[in-house]
């Protein structure tokens, strides 16, 4: 019986080192895509991969996604936490699709030194990015245009469950069908910083309560010349809150009104900012607020508006 367990473990032995292992699935802290990498590697620096999705799947949660070069990176959805950072890349979305969709519950995705272009007139994409869930998102130091196809926005903050908050910061929203288009199912908080809202078809900013409260917060930042109006807080009837605070900012150039209030849960308090040459400098519509700080300059619109009230410092 003993000579039977020694030849039966030896035999096991034989066939165990016959059958080649497993590979390793390799994860790391950071990895990386370039223009002609390729998905079957392990999307390190000396073997990237082609798209976002597969370095992603190699990438440990709140790990870092660069770009090497520029290139068209896929059309992608971010379901975990994650940084991509694409310092000189170029993330091109076509066919009327959608460049980056985030959608993962409690996440926190930072965007990067990103330009998300879809410029190409015969085959322009829907929207730059798309934020439908998370916990947090932070764009930072990016490029989002030409997205003109179908619901054709920039950025849209439409978080299907839980509170969101999104910041943007140093980035040039321009050329699309509306800039930013922010509203969500239970709150979300827009923080704006030094954020560039030009030349977009449908408008600048818009925040609206119809899905649930919405809260902003821009700072240092500009809605010209673009389509209808520069900021737009809105509030339909049965809506949630939206309140918009704008300082030091400005809405010029644009063909409809460069700040417009619409509903009565629509507040909007503004404060050391330039509202001038729109058609409506300040427009209130349906019960809608804007408070001044008696601080801004608003000229040369075909009509100037007024606020509703005045507000001061405690």
């Amino acid at each position: 019986m003993r000579k039977l367990a020694i030849l039966s473990a030896a035999l096991a032995g034989t066939f165990a080192a016959l059958v080649p292992a497993t590979p390793a699935r390799a994860v790391f802290t950071q990895t990386f895509v370039k223009s002609d990498g390729n998905d079957a590697n392990d999307c390190s620096r000396p073997r990237p991969c082609a798209t976002f999705t597969r370095a992603i799947s190699q990438t440990f949660a709140a790990g870092v996604v660069s770009c090497l070069d520029s290139g068209p990176y896929g059309f992608d959805v971010i379901a975990g936490s994650v940084t991509i950072d694409c310092a000189g890349g170029v993330v091109m979305a076509f066919a009327g699709q959608n460049a980056l969709t985030i959608n993962g519950a409690g996440i926190v995705v930072i965007l990067r030194n990103m330009t998300i272009d879809s410029s190409n007139p015969s085959t322009p994409g829907a929207i730059g990015i798309n934020v439908l869930q998370a916990a947090s998102v932070h764009i930072e130091n990016c490029t989002i245009r030409g997205f003109t196809s179908n619901a054709a926005q920039g950025i849209r903050i439409d978080p299907t469950s839980g509170f969101t908050t999104v910041s943007i910061v140093d980035t040039v929203i321009s050329d699309n069908g509306l800039g930013v288009f922010a509203l969500g199912a239970q709150g979300v908080l827009v923080k704006l910083d030094r954020v560039q809202m030009n030349s977009n078809l449908f408008g600048g900013f818009r925040a609206s309560g119809a899905n649930g409260a919405v809260f902003a917060n821009v700072v240092d930042s500009a809605a010209d010349l673009n389509g209808t109006h520069g900021f737009v807080a809105s509030s339909p009837a049965g809506g949630q809150a939206v309140v918009l605070d704008i300082q030091r900012s400005g809405a010029s150039l644009n063909q409809q009104d460069g700040i417009l209030a619409d509903g009565a849960g629509a507040s909007i308090t503004i404060g050391a900012s330039r509202v001038i040459a729109n058609t409506t400098g300040l427009a209130r519509t349906n019960g809608g607020a804007i408070l001044s700080y008696g601080d801004n300059r608003v000229d040369n619109n075909s009509t100037n508006g007024s606020p509703s009230g005045m507000v001061g410092t405690m």
